[in-house]
């Protein structure tokens, strides 16, 4: 069984760099692990452990999919985080393009239950994490540090394909092994 994950990769840019250097710097005194520039997504669907013979099903599923679907691109414009502001679990980049984002994956999840995977009950928040927080010491200048910076700007993003990945957990993080890439016509 694989742990597996469907995602649209984020391409490494300057822009993208700059940022994350930038975060990195200002929310030092924060105790989290940031998200390796080249693991960047945004995850469409979690499968969780999954056989190579269901692997085979969602890959082929998914290789139909895409070409009825277009390319297209979104732009991230703001930063925020998931827990409360107290507590915060999770640094995130969100889209412009909510509801855009929204029905590409309602379409994709239509398609899985023809193979018998289902809706998840969580609600789908389009989001591209950037920190796993584990402890912030001064909540008060976290959250002005984080109004400070919640505006995004100049980071386009076009998405020409989805992947599957499978994810891995090793002794000093995770590693994304690339399962299949659908690129849309």
């Amino acid at each position: 069984m694989k742990k597996v994950f469907l995602t649209i990769r984020i391409p490494i840019t300057t822009e993208i760099e700059s940022y994350l250097n930038d975060y990195k710097r200002y929310f030092s005194f924060i105790d989290c692990k940031w998200t390796e520039s080249r693991y960047l997504h945004m995850t469409l669907k979690y499968f969780g452990p999954t056989s190579e013979k269901r692997i085979k099903k969602i890959n082929n599923l998914l290789n139909e999919f895409v070409k009825e679907e277009n390319s297209f691109g979104f732009n991230i414009v703001k930063l925020g985080i998931f827990g409360s502001k107290y507590a915060p679990k999770v640094m995130w980049w969100g889209i412009e393009e909510e509801e855009m984002m929204k029905e590409l994956f309602y379409k994709i999840e239509k398609e899985l239950s023809k193979i018998g995977i289902y809706a998840d009950r969580q609600n789908f928040v389009p989001h591209i994490t950037l920190a796993r927080i584990k402890r912030v010491e001064s909540k008060p200048f976290f959250q002005r540090l984080m109004q400070k910076h919640k505006k995004v700007e100049g980071i386009d993003i076009e998405v020409e394909s989805l992947v599957l990945l499978e994810s891995k957990r090793l002794e000093d993080g995770v590693e994304y092994l690339e399962l299949g890439e659908f690129l849309f016509f």
